[in-house]
């Protein structure tokens, strides 16, 4: 194997060593909540690509290519895959609405490069939710200093959310692989020799922009979990002679690299998108929307507008003259400010429903684009608005926003980025209000939830589930005079399938997040007999009640203790109280992978010698359900199986 030292003093290394040591104790708790906060957005944005042609192109690749199963969830269509291939078509769909995150000073995009394989791969690994969160920020904090890195320059013909976001996304996946920073500094070689991005695509209102993010998330994780099999990189590859500045940038500077890296959080510094369109009409638009809302105008009292912009913004918009797609009328400034002018907002609803009006059109005749000294002055540091309107009347107005509608000092709130995902789940049809608002829940609960879940069950959880339910009901004579427990319940997937067949349910989990969702499941079927409680039996909860049946899903494994698990369990059972525990087969940590401090299943006569040594007078075994997916490049089945144990 070829070595892998690297050189250590130069700033390619330096990011690669924040990057492997950052943890969750390190980062500031408003740091950690603007990422949960930026977490939703994200989700909202990548629930806003269902349906769109360019990425259900993507997706049917990714199941041609891929495997039908999988640890990772596909947001837009809820099915389960690879890592790469979920982290792939997340991040594609995440960029199509143009409502995904920005960072003002590199004109970077980092929720769409760094949530899709960071989401992926934890879920793979069974990660803790602060794992996620920790990998998020280190994604964010390299990936916006690579862009401010690579300067005014790059941006001007290189889409920076493609070639700085594969090294993002190089950064937050190596961080759950627990790299090292050697290991980091040869990853980041590796997602930076793949970084790639072109703006041409506008020219022609091509697809090229969502395969940009798609392919930015699965080549930067590839280049991490490559790093960790001994895959070696670039070690220069930012600042080296032929390393990305030298071929991509004519002004880099290589201090923004460590600019205050782990004192200054430029995570918290990402502006939010309020309008669905292109950020460089964002400014444009606020300030439009000032003058007309002051003077109250219509579209008919305009003559002409004005925006004076910075170059960048003629750079990227100028060349969208006539736009064709919906798509490629977001980076056409007439056509936003037709909207802005015309219904008060340029949604996606407006953009699908109206950018090719008659009126919209015709509008658009109206606007012209002019260079501002102070604006580009100030860009990218400061994304100011200024516009200039001739009325038909012969007056002359102006109006200026110094800060757009989502920046940090005009920010969205929690309530406002929730509402705001809804909408964009709602409108694509990905997901319902309910769904969506469960999803935040979950989110903003993750730092207390100890794995990471689905965040829309898929097809296996679903059809795993209800292979266990069919199995307890076959082993176990269930009566509605039964008071049951769910432990682990997470959502309550398993108890909304038993509970016509028992008494009163309590569904347990941990993590307030899985528990938000469960109670709001139980609330819309108005079911008084089920409840949700926080219980942590393995802590020394203590719980009043006894039940009659205790039973659970893919739990047991994730609990370090089984004696002392097992021994709660028949302390909370009434007697002769049936148990059961639906888990994993014995197996060689092929199915959380590299990184899980979990048990890899059971072997079933060692846990029925357990379960009778913590006072259970018997133990059968049967098998449930049988999961497939990859691992090893190649696709393995997983039995699952169910122990039905009786308290003495």
């Amino acid at each position: 194997m070829k070595s892998m030292t690297t050189d250590a003093t130069t700033p390619t290394a330096a990011l690669a060593r924040f990057a492997s040591a950052i943890r969750f104790d390190d980062i500031p708790p408003a740091v950690v909540d603007r990422a949960c906060d930026l977490m939703l957005d994200w989700v909202g944005s990548a629930l806003a690509g269902k349906g769109a042609r360019a990425i259900e192109t993507i997706e049917r690749f990714a199941i041609a290519m891929g495997p039908a199963s999988g640890a990772s969830e596909v947001l837009i269509s809820r099915r389960r895959t690879s890592p790469l291939f979920a982290a792939m078509v997340n991040g594609a769909a995440s960029h199509f609405a143009e409502q995904d995150d920005v960072y003002n000073g590199s004109v970077f995009h980092p929720a769409s490069v760094v949530f899709p394989p960071a989401l992926a791969v934890a879920q793979a690994l069974g990660c803790a939710g602060r794992d996620l969160m920790t990998a998020a920020v280190a994604g964010y904090e390299v990936g916006i200093r690579v862009g401010e890195f690579l300067g005014r320059s790059h941006y001007k013909v290189f889409h920076t959310t493609g070639t700085a976001g594969t090294v993002a996304a190089a950064a937050a996946t190596g961080r759950l692989l627990r790299l090292s920073p050697s290991q980091m500094q040869h990853a980041l070689g590796s997602a930076g020799t793949q970084a790639a991005g072109l703006w041409e695509f506008l020219r022609d209102a091509a697809d090229s922009k969502q395969l940009h993010t798609a392919k930015a998330s699965a080549d930067g994780l590839l280049a991490a979990y490559l790093a960790q099999d001994g895959f070696t990189g670039a070690s220069k590859i930012l600042e080296g002679a032929q390393g990305m500045a030298a071929g991509m940038s004519s002004d880099a500077d290589p201090a923004k690299l460590t600019d205050r890296l782990g004192e200054r959080w430029a995570l918290v510094e990402t502006s939010f998108k309020y309008h669905a369109s292109c950020r460089h009409t964002h400014s444009a638009a606020d300030a439009l929307l000032a003058l007309i809302e002051k003077h109250e105008l219509a579209p008919d009292d305009i003559a002409a507008v004005t925006a004076h912009v910075h170059q960048a913004a003629i750079d990227v918009l100028g060349p969208v003259v006539s736009p064709s797609t919906v798509h490629q009328a977001k980076f056409s400034m007439g056509t936003v400010l037709g909207l802005i002018a015309t219904y008060r907002k340029a949604g996606l609803a407006e953009f699908q429903q109206h950018f090719a009006d008659p009126a919209i059109v015709a509008f658009r005749a109206k606007v012209t684009m002019a260079l501002d000294a102070e604006v580009d002055r100030e860009y990218p540091r400061r994304w100011i608005g200024k516009v200039t309107v001739r009325t038909v009347d012969g007056r002359q107005l102006s109006a200026r926003v110094d800060e757009p509608k989502g920046d940090p000092g005009n920010t969205l709130s929690r309530a406002e980025i929730e509402d705001k995902a809804v909408r964009l789940a709602q409108f694509t049809g990905a997901a319902t209000a309910g769904e969506t608002r469960a999803i935040a829940r979950a989110i903003f609960a993750l730092l207390s939830a100890p794995r990471v879940a689905m965040l829309l069950a898929g097809e296996d959880a679903v059809e795993r589930a209800k292979a266990v339910a069919e199995a307890i009901a076959r082993e176990v004579p269930l009566s509605q005079s039964m008071r049951a427990l769910e432990y682990g319940a997470g959502t309550g997937l398993l108890s909304f399938l038993l509970r016509d067949k028992l008494g009163e349910v309590t569904l347990a989990d941990v993590s307030n997040g899985m528990l938000d969702v469960a109670r709001g499941k139980i609330a819309a079927a108005g079911d008084p007999r089920m409840h949700a409680v926080r219980l942590d039996l393995s802590a020394g909860d203590a719980i009043r009640d006894e039940f009659d049946i205790v039973y659970s899903l893919m739990t047991l494994h994730h609990i370090p203790d089984t004696d002392g698990i097992l021994r709660r369990f028949h302390d909370v059972l009434a007697h002769r109280g049936v148990l059961c525990v639906a888990d994993l087969d014995s197996e060689d940590g092929s199915f959380h992978g590299d990184g899980f401090d979990g048990h890899n299943g059971f072997d079933r006569d060692a846990l029925r010698a357990k379960a009778i040594a913590a006072g259970f007078a018997d133990a059968r075994f049967t098998t449930a359900y049988e999961m497939r997916k990859e691992a090893g490049g190649r696709m393995r089945a997983f039995p699952v199986f169910l122990m039905v144990a009786v308290k003495a």
